[in-house]
């Protein structure tokens, strides 16, 4: 009986661990900071578009928090986390846009939201952001708008 378990066993632990070194993507942590005028632009969006642009890229993308930093993020469809910590590594064009997100300003009747960085940063044809995400731990270099 000792016997016939142990190749199960054995089969058991191969199969997990063929299923957890995965076939996808991999995914680096990525973190840097925004700041606008000397001051972060805090809850501007932050958006990675690859080098070069393909259809259905996964674009990592973060909020700015209150000390101007962001740690991205990838919507990756079909996992069950739904999104991943971090970006897969190459080149990038970075685009940033700001919006205001106060209740008053979403409210009916006020004018139409608009970028407070003037879309200078928006388009990433035209974004002159650019940032290299390489494999392991990425701390990069700030982003400072003017």
């Amino acid at each position: 009986m000792r016997r016939a378990k142990l190749p199960a066993l054995a089969l058991m632990g191969f199969v997990l661990l063929a299923g957890c070194s995965g076939g996808g993507p991999r995914f680096n942590p990525v973190q840097g900071k925004v700041l606008w005028r000397g001051k972060p632009p805090v809850g501007a969006r932050v958006i990675f578009h690859p080098i070069p642009q393909t259809p259905n890229q996964l674009q990592p993308s973060a909020l700015v928090e209150e000390d101007g930093s962001f740690h991205l993020k990838t919507y990756v469809p079909g996992n069950r986390r739904d999104y991943a910590d971090g970006a897969t590594s190459g080149e990038y064009r970075v685009t940033i846009d700001w919006f205001p997100l106060s209740g008053k300003s979403l409210s009916v009747g006020k004018a139409p939201l608009t970028d407070k960085l003037e879309g200078r940063y928006a388009d990433p044809e035209r974004s002159s952001l650019q940032a290299t995400v390489k494999d392991g731990e990425n701390v990069l270099p700030p982003f400072e708008l003017k």
